[in-house]
């Protein structure tokens, strides 16, 4: 686990190190997912978030805050949970700076 942590942290810090070669804005996002499943996965990452916001660029945080009705499943959400997340990401995105 910790040597496919390592991996995907190198890729993203490329990915990262592309956007600022080219002069592209990388947003990171965090996408939202049930309560349960938050739990459960609680301290597995290896922090993507952290990493895009240590190379100066901004994470919107849409983790949290979604009822676990507008679920179809652990972490994908059914239509209604799929409108609150367009309506709260243009929120979001409009209020970046």
């Amino acid at each position: 686990e910790k040597n496919e942590a390592k991996k995907l942290k190198e890729c993203l810090i490329k990915i990262i190190n592309l956007c600022k070669k080219n002069n592209i804005t990388l947003i990171g996002l965090k996408f939202p997912i049930t309560s349960i499943y938050s739990k459960k996965i609680e301290g597995l990452s290896y922090n993507p978030a952290k990493t895009i916001e240590n190379h100066g660029f901004k994470v919107i945080d849409l983790k949290t805050g979604f009822d676990d009705k507008l679920f179809k499943d652990q972490d994908h959400l059914n239509d209604l949970g799929s409108k609150e997340f367009i309506k709260r990401l243009s929120f979001k995105i409009a209020n970046l700076n």
